[in-house]
C-alpha cells in the first residue's frame, strides 16, 4: 500500500512513475492494476541479484548458481516462458536458464572475489552489508529503498548497484549521471551508518549476447563498471526534492482521480505504448465500458516499495 495509516510511502520507482505520468502512477500504485498480458521482458534482474548476493557473501560458485536458478524458477518468473516463445518462433533461446548460468559464471571468472575491487562492509558479527533496506522519514512521508551493497571500492567508501540491461553497458552508463535513485541511496547510508560515502559503483551486466566479433572480446564487454559521485549539497537537495514530491502526491490524493492528469501524448508513446493507454483512451467516458476493459485486460497486484525484500535493514 502506498498509504498506511495516513502516511504516504514511496520508493524511487514510484517517484519516477509519478514524474513520467501521474495517471499511470494512479493506475499502478493507487489502483494496483497490472496488465494481464505484459510484454515479454528479460527477468534476469531478480535472479542476478540473488546470485550476486551469494557471490559477495563469499559463497561457493555452486551456491551462487543455485541461488540464481532458484530465483529464476520462482512462480511468476518469465525466463522459461521467454525461452519457450523464442523456440516456438524459430529463434534461439538466448535468454534461457542455460544462458543465464553461463553468463553468471563468466562474471565470477572476470571478478574473482579475492581480487574484486568492491568489498562489502561487514558488521561486528562479520555479516556483509548486502541488499540493505532503509526507510528515511521526511516531513511529508516515508522514502524507502534497497541498496545492493555498502562497502569500499579500491579502499574508498562506496555503494554498489547492480544493473542488468539489454543495451550495451557503455550506453547504459549514461543513465547514471544524474540519477536520483543513487543520490537518495547515498543519503540513506550517510544518515544511518554515518559512513562518509559519496561514490556509487554502477555494475552493469549486459543480459544479451553479442552476435558478431571475437568471443573472448565480447565476453569482456558483457560487464562494465562506472562511477557515479555526488556532492553533499546534491545529496541534501535530493531529500528536499523527495519531500516536495511526496507532498504533491498527497495533495493530488486529496483532490482525487482528476488531479492525476495524463502526461499525453509524450508518456503515452515515449517508452513504447503505455500499458494503460486502453483505459486512458476512454477517460471520462462510459464507466461500464472502462470496467469491462479493466476486467478483461488487467489484474490486481498490490504495489509495494522495491521489488524484493531486503536481507537486512539500516537502523
Amino acid at each position: 500500500m502506498i498509504i498506511n495509516s495516513g502516511i504516504i510511502t514511496v520508493d524511487n520507482s514510484a517517484l519516477e512513475l509519478f514524474a513520467i505520468c501521474p495517471r499511470k502512477f494512479w493506475y499502478r500504485c493507487i489502483n494496483h492494476l497490472v496488465p494481464k498480458n505484459q510484454k515479454l521482458a528479460l527477468t534476469y534482474g531478480g535472479a542476478t541479484h540473488a546470485g550476486l548476493f551469494e557471490f559477495y557473501s563469499g559463497s561457493t560458485e555452486n551456491e551462487c548458481l543455485k541461488a540464481f536458478m532458484q530465483e529464476a524458477m520462482k512462480e511468476g518468473s518469465k525466463i522459461a516462458k521467454y525461452a519457450e516463445d523464442a523456440v516456438n518462433g524459430g529463434n534461439p533461446a538466448e535468454y534461457s536458464m542455460e544462458f543465464g548460468v553461463g553468463w553468471l559464471m563468466k562474471y565470477m571468472k572476470q571478478h574473482p572475489l579475492d581480487k574484486e575491487d568492491f568489498q562489502p562492509l561487514k558488521d561486528g558479527e562479520g555479516k556483509p552489508f548486502l541488499e540493505v533496506g532503509f526507510c528515511v522519514e521526511l516531513e511529508s512521508g516515508l522514502y524507502l529503498g534497497k541498496i545492493d551493497g555498502i562497502g569500499s571500492y579500491r579502499t574508498m567508501p562506496a555503494i554498489i548497484e547492480h544493473k542488468t540491461t539489454k543495451r550495451t553497458p557503455s550506453e547504459y552508463l549514461k543513465w547514471m549521471n544524474p540519477n536520483n535513485q543513487i543520490t537518495g541511496y547515498l543519503k540513506a547510508v550517510k544518515d544511518y551508518l554515518d559512513y562518509d560515502v559519496a561514490k556509487c559503483v554502477v555494475n552493469v551486466l549486459r543480459v544479451k549476447d553479442f552476435k558478431r566479433g571475437d568471443p573472448e572480446d565480447n565476453d569482456q564487454k558483457l560487464f562494465v563498471r562506472g562511477i557515479a559521485e555526488r556532492t553533499p549539497q546534491q545529496i541534501d537537495a535530493r531529500m528536499r526534492q523527495i519531500n516536495l514530491q511526496i507532498a504533491l502526491i498527497k495533495k493530488f490524493l486529496e483532490i482525487g482521480v482528476d488531479a492525476f492528469y495524463m502526461n499525453a501524448p509524450w508518456a503515452c508513446n515515449a517508452f513504447g505504448e503505455c500499458e494503460y493507454k486502453p483505459i486512458c483512451n476512454l477517460d471520462g467516458g462510459d464507466a461500464e465500458m472502462i470496467q469491462m476493459i479493466v476486467q478483461g485486460g488487467y489484474r490486481k497486484e498490490e504495489w509495494h516499495p522495491y521489488d524484493t525484500e531486503p536481507k537486512r535493514m539500516l537502523k
